[in-house]
């Protein structure tokens, strides 16, 4: 097959290599709008899952992702006057500059045609322009490739996968068809890094005269750490980060948390273009995931709030779906590649709108329902519109991959809902004592037995907390040796199944301990 990747992200280059890893003869090319070596945001945090689900479908890129990890073994919550609490787990983060080298690099080592400054050529009435949520930040890190060539077009391939990012162009350009919908966050935030070494993830909570405002912050590497600031829309305004540039804004911000930086500033990437990165969070989503030859993916097709620190994950498991669907299906490589629009012989699509069949996806607000389940399209007032897809196999295989991946997002995405209205009400929580505010903050999804309450509070004592500790790093060693044993690097991979892992993840969302397994 002639395969496009839209978008040099964790997605679009994950799934490129699980592509030529399925099938070399796949002429795989990925075509990313910014320079080789440049890209946006700071660091990412992952989980056992996610390595898990690495090693399991590519152990040479995995390992070399391991290796170059931050290891962190418990979190830290601070809060004004209150005593430090802590809480059990441990978890993994890595910059993203890195990833995407490393990603980058692996690519090109198999033959994928990684192509810079180079986007896909869309109607100019059709699209939309869209900027990215950052500035982009250099990587110290050589690229394997920086080829700038003319744009492709969407008859150039017989797949183009859509990982452009939440602001897609490309679902954009048919907006329509996918049926986005858009809920926005009420609270403000914004993504900073800082020269400032964590030593393991920690939320502060700082209390202004004009309110809380807040911070999520983990080391990336040896020499920085992500900073996330949060809090209310009057909280913002009453600081005045309204009238503030982005330097303005970042020195402010260093002033509220100087007790938890030790002197170090924050750098906002947009301050570098006379910007600013404050932001409301966008959360996305489609009811249609692929149109003819395109299909989306990661951010483009689904975004997930950073309170669960999920992003990444999610996109690189969608990429392993994705791989996967293609790498099952009979699907021939044909002269010529259908065009949106075309009608494929599989199962009739439900269409946006008032009378669609299908469930609907989730509106804005508070008393929204988390995302519906998906199934087959169920009948409706209306009649049924057929989508449009690619021909024969490759259009089932783009059903299968967005209703596997519709299925195991479903309960992350409403994880994400509560624990970002937590943090909407976080105000409320305030004036708890430190335990038990810690507690409210692990437990901002609702779902966790009594038993992790008491668990909580005999891990503050330093006894109890250091004998934990020692059972996560002994964990944490054992699942890392059980997997390199199982998927050695130097074993030729091959993609054999959509299975992805299913354990829980060991992120800021679900901080207790449970027992190795």
């Amino acid at each position: 097959m002639r395969i496009t990747c839209v978008g040099g992200g964790p997605a679009g280059l994950y799934f490129a290599v699980l592509a030529k890893l399925a099938d070399p003869r796949h002429e795989v090319t990925v075509l990313e709008r910014n320079p080789a070596g440049v890209t946006y945001g700071w660091g990412v945090v992952f989980w056992d899952d996610l390595l898990d689900d690495l090693f399991a479908h590519d152990p040479v890129s995995a390992r070399r992702i391991w290796d170059a990890a931050c290891k962190w073994d418990e979190y830290e919550v601070r809060a004004t006057g209150k005593a430090t609490t802590h809480q059990a787990g441990y978890g993994f983060s890595l910059g993203r500059h890195k990833l995407l080298d490393i990603l980058a690099e692996r690519a090109a080592e198999l033959g994928v045609d990684l192509r810079y400054l180079s986007s896909l050529s869309l109607s100019p009435s059709s699209s939309p322009s869209s900027s990215p949520s950052s500035s982009p930040s250099p990587s110290p890190f050589p690229s394997p490739s920086s080829l700038s060539s003319p744009s492709p077009s969407l008859l150039d391939a017989d797949l183009v996968v859509a990982c452009d990012g939440a602001g897609s162009r490309i679902r954009e350009a048919d907006a329509g068809h996918f049926g986005a919908e858009v809920a926005t966050g009420t609270n403000k935030y914004i993504w900073m890094g800082t020269p400032y070494r964590f030593k393991t993830f920690t939320f502060g909570f700082e209390k202004t005269p004009a309110g809380w405002i807040w911070f999520h912050a983990y080391p990336f590497s040896d020499e920085a750490s992500t900073f996330i600031v949060e809090c209310q829309p009057a909280t913002w305004a009453a600081l005045g980060f309204d009238r503030l540039d982005g330097r303005q804004s970042s020195d402010r911000l260093a002033a509220i948390f100087a007790s938890h930086l030790n002197g170090a500033p924050l750098i906002d990437q947009r301050a570098e273009t006379g910007g600013t990165g404050w932001l409301n969070f966008r959360r996305v989503t489609t009811q249609r995931w692929d149109h003819g030859n395109v299909v989306l993916m990661g951010d483009a097709a689904h975004t997930t709030h950073f309170a669960i620190g999920s992003g990444t994950k999610l996109a690189m498991q969608d990429a392993m779906a994705l791989a996967a669907a293609i790498a099952t299906s009979r699907v021939p490589a044909s002269p010529g590649t259908a065009s949106p629009g075309t009608a494929s012989p599989g199962r009739a699509r439900p269409g946006p709108g008032p009378g669609s069949p299908g469930p609907a996806s989730p509106g804005p607000g508070p008393a929204s329902p988390g995302p519906a389940s998906p199934g087959p399209a169920s009948p409706g007032p209306g009649p049924a519109r057929p989508g449009p897809g690619a021909p024969g196999e490759l259009a089932a295989a783009l059903e299968r991959y967005e209703d596997t991946r519709k299925a195991a997002l479903a309960p992350l995405q409403r994880a994400a809902k509560a624990s970002s209205e937590w943090f909407e009400r976080m105000p409320e929580y305030g004036d708890l004592p430190a335990k038990q505010f810690s507690y409210a903050l692990s437990n901002r999804r609702g779902e966790y037995p009594r038993w992790r309450h008491a668990l909580h509070m005999t891990t503050q004592f330093p006894p109890t907390r250091a004998m934990l500790r020692r059972a996560l790093t002994l964990r944490r060693a054992l699942r890392a040796r059980r997997r390199t044993k199982a998927h050695p690097a130097d074993q030729h991979n091959l993609i054999h199944s959509t299975q992805l892992s299913t354990a829980p993840d060991r992120h800021p969302s679900d901080l207790s301990f449970s027992p190795p397994q």
